[in-house]
């Protein structure tokens, strides 16, 4: 009875193993098919975010009143691995000393650029490390207004560009 008892238990394992086996192949085919579906995803989330610059861009064009609001000239990867500050004042710099630019539109250029956005409050971030960049003495970043920002040009940048 004993070796009936066993060969029972042993039937019992071999079959437990041929599940697990299964189990193992169909989880193989899972994980094929989640990594597939998550290049699909990836290839889509940048098509649609091409097409929504596109869109933006032409409805931004459509929505400035004065010539001089055109949008910046981004070109893409221009900021890509900037620090965030760097990134920032580059933008500031791009608009110039006299045209005022939001935290969101600081954030919509930095993103056509491919700066490193990172975080679930990024305009919280960017509004902050602004902040504290107006509080500096050396600072190349002026506060224009609730929510508005200016480049704010050295005693050597305006004495050069005059000369």
């Amino acid at each position: 009875m004993s070796t009936q008892g066993n060969k029972t238990a042993q039937q019992m394992l071999e079959e437990f193993y041929a599940e697990r086996r299964g189990i193992d192949q169909e989880l193989a085919e899972i994980n094929q098919r989640s990594a597939e579906l998550t290049q699909s995803l990836t290839d889509l989330n940048i098509t649609i975010g091409n097409i929504e610059r596109q869109l933006g861009n032409a409805v931004k064009k459509k929505a400035r009143v004065s010539p001089s609001q055109e949008p910046l000239q981004i070109t893409e990867g221009e900021f890509t691995g900037m620090k965030r500050p760097q990134a920032v004042i580059a933008v500031l710099k791009k608009a110039g000393p006299t045209r005022s630019l939001s935290t969101q539109e600081i954030i919509q250029y930095l993103k056509e650029g491919g700066a490193d956005l990172h975080g679930k409050f990024i305009q919280s971030t960017i509004s902050t490390a602004l902040r504290r960049a107006c509080d500096s003495e050396s600072s190349e970043v002026r506060n224009a207004g609730r929510g508005k920002w200016r480049y704010k040009q050295s005693k050597n940048e305006s004495n050069g560009s005059g000369s």
